[in-house]
């Protein structure tokens, strides 16, 4: 009497076979991700793969974030060290601006580098990581020179330094400066949200103009 076999259950982690298919590398693990972005700290050749880019993005989130919490307590410490007689608003803000900086400084470097590298997995040029600085900084220059009249007001506590009222004040008081700092703001959100799509999108399959896929082979 005739045996039936049981059918083999089908294995569905396995790359499809066929020219059609290429061998996909697994993705990074954080760790490994970290790692790699620091070990390439000045490299802006080369490609990256979203999850290098992303655990890496990641891994700054947590650095700026558990230190802004630490910076609190440090510029408090450090003004209200001799008992708080002298506080002023300005010194505060200019202070914890300074040490939250600190690392975002360390960081700025490694994340513009994986930048550039992840748009060149996708096959766009890193002039866009260049171009979202130049307006970033010239935004910041605008809306520091936006808040120089407000300072006096601020340390009074008549007035706050947030992104509405610093832009509605700059409109009262000078119309062309209010309107250079509206339409570099939505410049820079545009750039932004560009350069975000770029670094959703999957790697380029085979080898581009800057250099071989780090996903598929």
């Amino acid at each position: 009497m005739e045996q039936t076999q049981n059918p083999q259950p089908p294995v569905f982690d396995q790359q499809p076979q066929g020219p059609q298919y290429e061998a996909y590398i697994p993705m990074m693990s954080f760790g490994k991700a970290v790692k790699t972005c620091f070990k390439k700290y000045f490299d802006f050749k080369g490609r990256a793969r979203r999850s290098e880019f992303w655990w890496f993005v990641l891994f700054v989130c947590i650095v700026i974030f558990v230190w802004s919490i630490l910076g609190s307590f440090i510029s408090v410490a450090v003004l209200f060290g001799s008992g708080g007689e002298d506080f002023n608003a300005t010194s505060y803000v200019i202070t914890l601006s300074v040490i939250i900086f600190l690392p975002i400084l360390f960081l700025m470097i490694p994340h513009y580098a994986v930048t550039t590298r992840r748009l060149h997995d996708t096959g766009r040029s890193g002039w866009w990581v260049v171009l979202s600085l130049i307006i970033s900084i010239a935004y910041t220059a605008t809306y520091i020179m936006a808040m120089i009249p407000m300072w006096e007001r601020i340390d009074e506590g008549a007035s706050s330094a947030s992104q509405f009222n610093v832009i509605a004040d700059t409109f009262q008081n000078s119309p062309a400066l209010g309107t250079i700092l509206c339409l570099l703001m939505l410049a820079s959100l545009a750039v932004g949200i560009t350069i975000l799509v770029f670094e959703i999108m999957d790697s380029h399959r085979g080898e581009n103009k800057y250099g071989p896929s780090p996903k598929y082979q």
